[in-house]
């Protein structure tokens, strides 16, 4: 269904009256994806007259078509409601007539984008998403208007990777013929993947190859034949751990899993017109390696302090300066995961008064249990050669550079290793990189602080 016999539909559901110029192009643009910043950017409106706009004619659609309709659905009910009318003007007419009217009205193209075609199997409900719209507006435009062959969101644990992924292929969806939502969080083996996604993008039910390497063809021709976006969650369940080694980077993989690396590298560099989208702790070294015009990382920070304050308004009534907001924000480097165990301490303990926990903040550390436990996988992951580099830079207690860790650290391990150690413990979301500096996020700090603290209680005991 194009935007234009979408128009026609709601013109009779509307009983032809007609949607003002904003309000049909605020319809227009939504309809191919785009959000209200590239509404508002591209048609030289404000962004919040645009949003505004945009909630409008949601009610008004809403009340129009009997449902309740969004950005997100508004293709869905529209179907919906478009079938109904044909079901109704129809109930007398054979089947083949059925058929034809349905082609006559643009069914086959509308049959591409029908819910069959898309199979979410273990997806998360993301009702509740805040903000984002700058990292949707950046994913949007690698993989619609760039064309991206695969893309990996990257963050530390609690960032909001997998909700983001789920929000951007359902906004995605009028672009995409197929769209396969899978978690990876078990670690399935390649051949058992390669074959459920095969069979739910094309008609081969059977004769598969018998190798990885042969279901990897398989694939990218499927992906050649048909426009399709395959999302992988957890994609750091397939990669290894540094524990127990003196020296080992992020981004490599568990054994027995090593084949995904050629999946990886195969999507990237083959030509079709489909895209791999992943969720991962750690950025696969592949991704890394073939990062550029058809391979791209985005690296995934926290919430600003207006998306933070809506998950506090989940639950319940806050007090606080705009001080005191953007102080607790960025101490849990604006975690959604983390700030949802803060609002829940602030109002248990606070009463909704956010300037006591930070006086108690000021003063002391306080990681929540749900972040440890995150914080404890990917600390447990890592060499003895990172733990030493991140130790070193927690020390410092602010920005670092090479040349600091060279003065420190250079007599026993050499400048590349430094180097690629650093840009290991990036990928791994726990250091920053801005330029030639490398810092922490405060909860990171604080986290390998308390680490320290008691590694130098246990060894007082021992001694």
């Amino acid at each position: 269904m194009t935007v234009d016999e979408a128009l026609e539909i709601l013109e009779i559901a509307l009983e032809h009256r007609s949607l003002s110029h904003v309000y049909e192009l605020v319809f227009r643009r939504s309809w191919q994806g785009q959000t209200y910043n590239d509404i508002a950017r591209e048609a030289g409106y404000d962004y919040d007259y645009i949003k505004e706009v945009g909630s409008k004619l949601w009610n008004y659609l809403s009340e129009a078509l009997g449902e309740r309709v969004n950005k997100k659905n508004v293709q869905l009910v529209l179907r919906r409601y478009h079938k109904h009318q044909q079901e109704e003007q129809a109930v007398n007419i054979e089947t083949a007539t059925l058929k034809n009217v349905n082609d006559d009205n643009g069914g086959d193209r509308f049959d591409e984008l029908s819910l069959p075609n898309q199979d979410w199997r273990g997806a998360p409900d993301v009702s509740r998403f805040y903000g984002r719209t700058d990292e949707l507006v950046k994913l949007e435009r690698w993989i619609i208007q760039d064309f991206c062959r695969i893309v990996a969101i990257v963050g530390m644990g609690g960032i909001g990777k997998t909700a983001l992924s789920v929000t951007l292929a359902e906004e995605l969806q009028i672009g995409f013929q197929y769209i396969v939502w899978r978690s990876l969080r078990n670690a399935p083996p390649l051949m058992d993947l390669l074959i459920d996604i095969i069979h739910h993008i094309s008609d081969r039910q059977g004769n598969l190859p018998d190798t990885p390497y042969g279901c990897i063809s398989t694939l990218i021709e499927c992906l050649g034949k048909h426009r399709c976006l395959v999302v992988l969650d957890h994609a750091d369940a397939l990669l290894s751990s540094g524990t127990g080694r003196e020296y080992r980077q992020a981004g490599e993989y568990i054994e027995g899993r090593e084949n995904y690396a050629e999946l990886f590298r195969a999507i990237a560099e083959a030509q079709h017109q489909s895209c791999l989208l992943i969720t991962s702790r750690e950025q696969p070294r592949e991704i890394a390696l073939q990062e550029g015009a058809r391979a791209r990382s985005l690296f995934l920070g926290g919430l600003q302090v207006t998306e933070a304050q809506r998950i506090f308004a989940e639950k319940g009534e806050f007090e606080g300066t705009e001080q005191d907001w953007q102080f607790l924000v960025a101490r849990y480097a604006g975690n959604p995961l983390a700030l949802k165990a803060v609002a829940l301490a602030v109002k248990e303990f606070f009463g909704g008064d956010i300037a006591q926990l930070n006086a108690l903040l000021a003063e002391d550390r306080w990681i929540f249990s749900d972040i440890r436990k995150l914080l404890d996988q990917q600390f447990d992951r890592l060499s003895e050669l990172e733990k030493k580099v991140i130790y070193w830079v927690t020390l410092q207690e602010g920005e670092v550079t090479l040349a600091d860790l060279k003065t420190e650290l250079a007599p026993v391990d050499s400048t590349q290793r430094l180097l690629e150690t650093l840009d290991s413990l990036r990928r791994r979301s726990l250091i920053d990189k801005n330029g030639a500096v490398f810092s922490q996020q405060p909860i990171v700090r604080e986290y390998i602080e308390e680490k320290m603290n008691q590694q130098s209680l246990e060894a007082a005991d021992r001694g």
